[in-house]
C-alpha cells in the first residue's frame, strides 16, 4: 500500500518515551531491553514486542526501508507522482546521496542489530 500511495515513509517501531504510562508498563513488565537514550529515537527498537523478536522487527523496518526507496519504487513515483519535483529530491537524496542507507549502515544501527540478536 505505501509504495502505491505515499512518496515518503517514516517507518518506527513502539517506543516507550521515558516518563510516559507506556514506559512504566514496560519497564514493570521486564520489557525494556536499554536505558541508552541516544536510541529512543524512534529508529532502534529498545523494547521487546510481543509477538516477535526485537531483531526481527529492527530487520523487518530496515527491509521495508529499502524496498520503499529502491531505486525502482523511487523512479514509478518520479513517473507516477504528480509532484515530480518532490519524488526526484526523495530520489536523489536515497540514490545519489545514499540518504537511508547511511542510517541503516550506520555503525550506531550495526551496533544496535548485534545486540537485538543477543538478546532475542
Amino acid at each position: 500500500w505505501i509504495n502505491q500511495n505515499l512518496d515518503s515513509v517514516q517507518l518506527s517501531p513502539p517506543t516507550p518515551l521515558p516518563g510516559s504510562d507506556f514506559y512504566d508498563s514496560m519497564k514493570e513488565q521486564g520489557r525494556i531491553l536499554t536505558e541508552d537514550w541516544s536510541l529512543y529515537d524512534c529508529q532502534h527498537v529498545v523494547m521487546r514486542p510481543k509477538h516477535i523478536s526485537p531483531y526481527k522487527l529492527q530487520k523487518t523496518i530496515i527491509e521495508m526501508y529499502k524496498d520503499f526507496y529502491s531505486l525502482k519504487n523511487s523512479l514509478k513515483r518520479l513517473i507516477k507522482y504528480p509532484n515530480r519535483k518532490t519524488a526526484a529530491g526523495i530520489l536523489v537524496y536515497h540514490h545519489v546521496f545514499r540518504g537511508m542507507n547511511k542510517v541503516i549502515n550506520s555503525p550506531q544501527t550495526q551496533s544496535h542489530l548485534e545486540f537485538l540478536k543477543s538478546v532475542s
